[in-house]
């Protein structure tokens, strides 16, 4: 079974989406990711979240489009690239994402968590 896990350290900003020029389908949703581990799908489902603290808390999102800072679509999280995500929340979308600062660029927050998965593809 393959796990994923992606650290996402802030919520895009509304310039910055604006400056992509990409149609997200909630830009509420959208978030900066932290360099990946390993090659992460389209439509991989993330089952838990875990906070700075370590507090792990369920959830149910999925990958429903990734981009970099130049506006360039991608069929996946590359490995090795800080990507900007839109995820899709199957249900609500759990407080600690809909919390998160929106910000400008990766290096803008010190607060981050993770989305995490145990071989939960769509």
């Amino acid at each position: 079974m393959i796990n994923y896990k992606l650290k996402l350290v802030g919520k895009v900003s509304d310039v910055i989406i604006k400056e992509l020029g990409i149609i997200f389908s909630d830009p509420l949703n959208v978030f900066f990711a932290d360099f990946a581990e390993k090659d992460i799908p389209l439509q991989t489902k993330f089952d838990l979240i875990k906070d700075q603290n370590g507090k792990i808390i369920p959830t149910c999102l999925k990958i429903i489009k990734v981009t970099q800072q130049f506006g360039k679509e991608f069929s996946e999280i590359p490995s090795g690239w800080k990507t900007i995500v839109e995820l899709k929340p199957l249900d609500k979308m759990p407080l600690v994402l809909s919390t998160m600062k929106k910000i400008d660029d990766w290096y803008d927050s010190k607060n981050y968590v993770y989305v995490e998965s145990i071989a939960s593809q769509v």
